[in-house]
């Protein structure tokens, strides 16, 4: 027993006692001294009580005789025999005196409390087995149902909750109610029921896109849950057409099953998943069912130099799906509106002088403004401060072409024709042009230069470049004599450079092209597949250009046309500012996996093959790295800009540097699931209707846009839920919730599939509605048909931390135990009764006779 004050700021009332007596000596009045004090004290013990009861003081008593409240969980993971058993266990408990203080609850998704019943059988049939039941027992919210039990305790008395559960909640979570639980003060014990283990297999989801593309590869998952190991089939049917079915081996616990699943209609596809497993418990949960959009195919625009570049990478593509284009720089637009019939752009080691300002600023607007995607793969013809650095290209790309310092290796010979018909001006101008390209070398380079005419002459050997003085001597003493022949030459180059272990091995052959006659395209494959590359300068146009420019392109290398002989430095200094540049050419760049990411799935990185090139970025601080060199440096980075994303490859996707990928298994699988990743999101623009979910609900949600592609608000969209014969169900508003974003929850409680769809009413207009689609919304079964054992983790852990039991004994559901109750009784109407009392009586010491006499009047 224990008194409390609610409030005993009241006490500082206190002081008029004192000041009652103080008053008195003041006070001129006919009361004799003895009549006075015991009036002062009368009144002293008034003003007493009224500032005891302003104190609001309550009186607090203790009692050990608890009240029990009963939760029985009666969703469909509990049988009807579990339910009867537990209420008679619960009626014989609590007879008697018991009876008043307990309370039960029944629950499933809600509780209803039953606190009085005839038998077991009638709340059976009453309760849970009604055609109108009290609550749905598809569900299982334990958490609800204990905040209802904790409502339901008389606070005066000690607090016991026993459950009647298998623990298994499949909404909410009752972990939330700890606190509460402790707080309150309330011992918590557990019934479950008993049983063996589970032979019931069931499938948990079916998981693909809302959204596909025709002949769209795309990975279908569908997880299985089984309780043992165990071989089984799995089928998968579009349309009730069978796709595929599978032998699987199952592990306990939860399985992902993969299938890759391609369509080519345009059409709304209804996904079935049957498992097939042996001495199943249960076959309702079996089977489940879902649906998704197949669009048309994909548009790409693949932009290269040259009309015939990317054969084979285009051939890949179109065989994963895709719808191509092909376009060379110089004809882009300066529209973005041109690029928005296309879901991505692809730019293929373009060179910056083919992009015009005007649609380099049109792909800009296209991605930010758009969503539109780019993939940006680099190559020899992309380079730093003579590229797209400072370029509206570079601004939206996730990385910047300001190459950090690498270390290139490069070997550089120069092939210069001495014959008569270079004598004067064009063989001085050639020596210049040498001595121009060795100023451009650094000592970790190596230099050497071939002169020929009717035969070819090492000039300068094949050295590191330390001593340029001595090599500019060398190529000084050149003098023009003979007649020329560039076959021996080039074969004098290729043994040079053959046995060199330069990254770069590169060739600048000057000439007129005017030689003897042989099989060049033979020696220079040769060449070429030895790594190095060969470019010419053509000097005129008197000898045989046409060769010149085969031997260029056969040897992968630049032919140029010297007019003049003034015109051959300035050549020779751009070619050899690009061997420096593209010297990473076959260099073995491994490749590592920095980010595992969606659009990687299904690949196996630890298989794919060196690379022979690649250009040094800086990547930007918000972009993201998802592949990476073996030095660590960018090879495939993202990131958004603006409405949409941009992708920097910064290797070739086709051509020398990525030769060793193309004979790669996962290749084309690589750029698929990289370019749909990266392509316009359609759900950023798209007026179609979608189906997602949101926790325990689906939620249908719909953009909607104008001609104009801005966004229309203020709308008041209609959602028609129809049955799958047509005919139409009930009618869901929907609600705008951003621009042009408008959504609804559904109730996904049914047990019949529903077809939605977008009605014209509420300002959308029937093309709008026409345009929405039809969406499948299928019933899945209950998750209450999972016959998974008790979770007693759970439920040994709350009864651990409440003070209770799991399975406890009859005897310890009423036994005393330390844990009290207590009953608050107000005293506030005690002391006003006291104080009235008190001032009742001082009336009759001052009025009364008897008392005048007793206590005698002032003299």
């Amino acid at each position: 027993m224990s008194i409390e004050f609610l409030s005993p700021w009241a006490f500082w009332l206190s002081f008029l006692i004192p000041f009652l007596w103080i008053v008195r000596k003041f006070t001129n009045s006919t009361l004799g001294n003895k009549h006075w004090i015991w009036v002062a004290s009368v009144r002293s013990l008034c003003v007493f009580f009224v500032v005891l009861g302003l104190s609001q003081p309550v009186l607090k008593l203790s009692t050990q005789e608890p009240m029990v409240v009963f939760l029985v969980d009666a969703s469909n993971s509990i049988t009807d025999k579990f339910i009867s058993n537990g209420l008679a266990w619960i009626n014989r408990l609590t007879e008697g005196d018991r009876r008043k203080n307990k309370e039960i609850i029944l629950f499933a998704d809600r509780p209803v409390s039953i606190s009085s019943f005839e038998d077991e059988a009638t709340v059976l049939s009453d309760v849970v087995g009604s055609s109108s039941p009290a609550f749905d027992r598809n569900a299982s919210n334990l958490e609800r149902a204990v905040k209802s039990a904790i409502a339901s305790f008389d606070r005066n008395r000690a607090k016991r909750l026993v459950i009647l559960t298998d623990g298994n909640e499949t909404v909410g979570n009752v972990w939330r109610n700890i606190e509460a639980l402790k707080k309150e003060n309330i011992k918590v014990h557990f019934m479950v029921p008993k049983g063996g283990e589970s032979n019931d297999a069931w499938i948990v989801s079916i998981d693909s896109p809302p959204r596909v593309r025709s002949e769209e590869i795309f990975l279908l998952t569908v997880r299985v849950y089984s309780p043992r190991a165990e071989m089984a089939d799995l089928e998968i049917t579009a349309d009730g057409i069978p796709l595929e079915r599978k032998r699987i081996e199952l592990v306990q616990g939860l399985n992902n099953v993969d299938f890759e699943v391609a369509f080519s209609t345009e059409d709304m596809i209804k996904l079935t998943a049957q498992l097939y497993y042996p001495n199943d418990l249960l076959e309702e949960n079996n089977r489940a069912e879902s649906t998704l959009w197949v669009d048309q195919k994909p548009r790409l625009l693949l932009v290269s130099n040259k009309e015939n570049d990317h054969k084979n990478f285009i051939e890949i593509l179109i065989e994963r799906g895709f719808s191509i284009d092909h376009a060379l720089g110089g004809d882009l637009p300066g529209n973005a509106i041109f690029f928005d019939d296309y879901d991505l752009v692809f730019l293929s080691n373009v060179a910056k002088e083919n992009l015009s300002d005007d649609s380099m600023n049109a792909l800009m607007g296209y991605v930010r403004d758009l969503g539109g995607g780019v993939v940006f793969a680099a190559g020899e013809k992309v380079f730093g401060d003579n590229g797209y650095s400072g370029t509206p290209i570079e601004d939206f790309l996730p990385a910047e072409f300001k190459a950090r310092e690498r270390k290139k290796d490069l070997a550089l010979v120069i092939a210069i024709d001495r014959s008569y018909s270079m004598k004067g001006r064009k063989i001085e101008y050639a020596k210049e042009a040498s001595r121009a390209a060795l100023e451009l070398l650094e000592e970790q380079h190596k230099f050497a230069v071939v002169a020929f005419d009717s035969q070819p002459y090492i000039s300068v050997p094949m050295r590191m470049v330390r001593s340029k003085r001595r090599a500019e001597d060398r190529i000084s003493r050149i003098k023009a004599s003979g007649q020329t022949n560039i076959y021996p030459a080039l074969g004098v180059v290729y043994r040079l450079l053959d046995r060199e272990s330069s990254v770069a091995k590169h060739v600048i052959l000057l000439s007129d092209g005017d030689t003897h006659p042989a099989d060049f395209e033979k020696l220079l494959r040769r060449i070429r597949d030895a790594g190095i590359i060969v470019s010419t300068v053509t000097i005129g146009k008197t000898g045989d250009p046409k060769l010149m420019e085969k031997i260029a392109n056969w040897g992968g290398g630049q032919n140029y046309v010297a007019l003049s002989a003034e015109a051959i430095p300035q050549i020779f200094i751009e070619e050899t500012q690009k061997a420096l540049k593209s010297s990473d050419a076959g260099e073995k760049i491994s490749t590592q996996l920095a980010m595992n990411v969606r659009a990687f799935s299904g690949i196996e990185f630890n298989e794919v093959p060196d690379l022979s090139g690649l250009i040094s970025t800086k990547l930007r601080d918000t972009a993201d790295t998802l592949l990476s060199t073996g030095d660590g440096e960018p090879l495939l980075s993202r990131w958004q800009y603006g409405l949409g994303k941009t992708v920097l490859f910064s290797s070739t996707a086709s051509g020398q540097w990525a030769k060793n990928w193309l004979g790669w298994a996962d290749y084309g699988k690589f750029w698929d699931q990289i370019i749909r990743q990266t392509m316009k999101n359609p759900d950023i623009r798209s007026k179609r209707l979608v189906l997602s979910s949101r926790g325990e609900k689906t939620v249908a949600k719909i953009v909607l846009l104008n001609e104009k592609g801005e966004f229309r608000d203020n709308l008041s969209p209609v959602l028609i839920v129809g049955k799958e014969d047509g005919a139409e169900v009930e009618k869901i508003s929907l609600k705008q919730v951003g621009p042009g974003y408008y959504e609804v929850d559904i109730n996904k409680g049914m047990s019949r599939p529903a077809l939605l769809s977008l009605s014209p009413e509420g300002g959308v207009g029937l093309s709008a509605a026409r345009f929405a689609g039809v969406v499948a919304l299928n019933p899945t079964f209950s998750k209450e048909l999972r016959t998974l054992p008790p979770n007693l983790p759970l439920l040994r852990e709350i009864a651990r931390v409440s003070g209770g039991k799991l399975s406890p004994e009859d005897g310890d559901i009423y036994s005393p135990d330390d844990r009290f109750g207590s009953s608050a009784v107000p005293l506030l109407p005690w002391m006003v009764g006291f104080a009235l009392l008190l001032f009742l009586f001082d009336i009759y010491m001052r009025r009364s006779p008897f008392i005048w006499k007793a206590l005698g009047r002032k003299s």
